[in-house]
């Protein structure tokens, strides 16, 4: 009986056991099975068609529905943005995707003997790694033949040589002053990342080719903002067989089978029978169009002396302001800036400075928007409020706690080590009523002793809301200066003065700067060069000159080389115009950086044709774009 027990006990334990390890099992197999298979490498196999109807490049289709199948799952991938249709689509076309199929609807009405392309760029990727299918394009004729040749180039900024993607490029064979603006292009493509575009499907013939950053995307140059870009010569496409060097890669085994041990696993190189389509190097330099609205914008009298006249853009011609409620005083001073897109109006009466409001009328261009948008000469009377007249209470809080002065704000360039070739500068944003030289000292420091300098404070700015000044000298390496301005030196036009100014600084030494002199291989002397630094920002710009174009006196550091043919010779580069025909200013980059080293002079000579403008640009000044 006893015996019996204990056998009953250990076939419960060894059940409860034999239970609990199933269990375990169980568990961890599903969740297993909820990771999905483990191990083996990642598919990077892009999907490929198998089969289509029609096939690709038939001919005498009269349809309107294309089905492509593939071998694996498949999505699309922003297909309006990436699959273009060559003619253009006046109503788009439908791209449906479903499980290995991709259907093409169109739904325009199709053109008699024409070849269509349907590009479909980087849309299509396969289900699970969303591995695209580059550059693949499916065409077919309606007529009795399929056109065959291609263009191909490159859109670049004008400006600055960047490539332009997603950039429509479209051929005509025939143009007159308003077809790019009101017809569609017979064929197109769209760039790539890298600026790049094939035009292919193209018919025998002499073409027209234009670029297009179309905005509203319906094939025509109708928006200002539009960038444009355009050939000057007609293009003539054309093929040639050619034996070339390729190489062959070995293709990976089907998915879902064994890799062949035996297949051959090296790149095999070869010679092969292809056919160039030419021109296959076209280079397309867009710009956006000079035109604006131009406009008077607003006004500002923030002080009860200073009014400002603001425009939303440059004036190319100065606009003119004039009192209209007050009678202008011989101090008063009007001050432009650069553009002409800013006016101050400093009003140097006392008692003027109290109305309320003054009114000024102000003649300038402005656009014409009843008769095409050009430039009429316009005259508005302007009211400028004071806004510190907001209200004339006073807390007495405010009557016991005394003002604190208010001094002239007046800037200087000095820091040390001082550039040993500039000269010191002061800046004020203020006329100014008088400067006494007698209260400003420049010392210098020799054997422990400060020696006065004589100077002479210089006005220096000719246009510009500023007013500056500069006190030159020669400048001594490793010599202590002291530039000191003394309280009430300078005064405003309204008797506001500066309050004391103290600087000690040293200057640098000669060696500690870098020389660079460029000599051109082809001489241009409407070329301008410039030295650019990493930003693109221009830290140099000088006019070439026949036996070397010699920058002085720089930091030393990385430089870049930019140049552009200054046609009108205004000093700097010009955009395009396409009404007039005219191409924008050519731009140009030396191809590699530039490293100045203290104490060194640096000669380069520069071709600056040589290289295409696609590959001048370096690519340290890609790397933030």
């Amino acid at each position: 009986m006893l015996l019996l027990q204990q056998n009953k006990r250990f076939m419960f334990r060894f059940v409860v056991r034999a239970f609990m390890a199933t269990l375990f099992l169980l568990f961890v197999a599903c969740a297993n099975r909820a990771k999905g298979p483990q191990g083996g490498p990642k598919d990077l196999t892009p999907p490929h068609p198998v089969k289509s109807t029609p096939k690709n490049g038939a001919v005498d289709f009269k349809g309107k529905k294309i089905d492509i199948s593939f071998n694996e799952y498949i999505s699309l991938n922003k297909t309006q943005e990436n699959v273009i249709i060559s003619p253009p689509q006046v109503t788009p076309a439908t791209i449906l995707s479903s499980s290995k199929k991709v259907s093409v609807i169109l739904e325009d009405t199709m053109k008699d003997n024409t070849t269509y392309t349907i590009d479909f760029g980087n849309s299509l990727v396969d289900l699970n790694e969303q591995n695209p299918l580059p550059g693949y394009t499916f065409s077919f004729s309606t007529g009795s033949t399929l056109d065959t040749l291609q263009i191909a180039g490159t859109v670049l900024d004008a400006s600055n040589l960047n490539p332009l993607a997603k950039v429509i490029v479209g051929i005509y064979d025939h143009v007159n002053d308003s077809t790019f603006q009101k017809t569609m292009p017979l064929r197109i493509a769209k760039t790539d990342d890298f600026g790049r575009f094939c035009i292919k499907n193209v018919r025998a013939g002499s073409y027209h080719i234009f670029a297009l950053n179309d905005l509203n995307s319906d094939y025509k140059y109708n928006d200002p903002n539009e960038q444009i870009a355009f050939g000057d010569a007609l293009v003539t496409p054309s093929a040639k067989t050619e034996t070339v060097i390729d190489t062959i890669k070995p293709a990976p085994a089907p998915k879902g089978t064994k890799e062949n041990k035996n297949a051959v696993k090296k790149d095999s190189v070869i010679s092969v029978q292809k056919t160039i389509f030419y021109p296959n190097d076209l280079v397309l330099k867009a710009f956006k169009k000079d035109v604006y609205k131009q406009y008077y914008q607003k006004t500002e009298r923030k002080d009860p002396n200073k009014v400002s006249f603001f425009f939303n853009t440059y004036n190319k011609e100065k606009p003119v302001v004039k009192p209209f409620n007050f009678k202008a005083s011989t101090g008063d001073v009007v001050r432009y800036s650069a553009k002409y897109d800013t006016i101050t109006y400093w009003v140097a009466d006392s008692a003027t400075m109290k109305a309320d409001t003054l009114k000024f009328t102000l003649e300038y261009k402005k656009t014409n928007t009843l008769k095409g948008g050009g430039l009429i000469m316009g005259t508005d009377t302007i009211n400028a409020v004071n806004i510190q007249k907001t209200s004339t209470k006073k807390s007495k809080k405010s009557k016991r706690v005394a003002a604190a002065p208010q001094f002239l704000q007046v800037e200087t360039n000095i820091q040390s080590p001082f550039d040993l070739y500039s000269p010191i500068q002061l800046t004020v944003d203020m006329p100014l009523r008088s400067i006494d030289e007698k209260k400003i000292h420049l010392q210098s420091k020799k054997d422990s002793v400060w020696k006065e300098i004589p100077i002479k404070v210089e006005r220096y700015d000719t246009i510009g809301l500023q007013y500056k000044y500069s006190i030159s000298n020669a400048w001594e390496p490793e010599v202590d200066y002291k530039f000191t301005v003394d309280s009430a030196a300078i005064f405003s036009l309204y008797n506001t003065h500066n309050d004391k100014i103290e600087n000690s600084f040293q200057a640098k030494n000669a060696n500690q700067y870098a020389t660079l002199t460029v000599s051109l291989l082809t001489y241009n002397d409407k070329a301008v060069i410039q030295l650019i630094d990493s930003k693109e920002s221009v830290v140099k710009q000088l006019r070439v000159k026949n036996k070397g174009t010699t920058f002085e006196h720089l930091n030393p550091g990385d430089y870049y080389l930019r140049l552009f043919i200054d046609s009108n010779q205004n000093g700097q580069w010009d955009v395009g115009d396409y009404e007039g025909k005219r191409q924008p200013e050519e731009m140009y980059y030396f191809n590699q950086v530039l490293h100045l080293r203290q104490n060194w002079e640096l000669e380069q000579e520069w071709d600056y044709s040589s290289i295409p403008l696609p590959s001048q640009k370096p690519q340290q000044l890609f790397q933030k774009k």
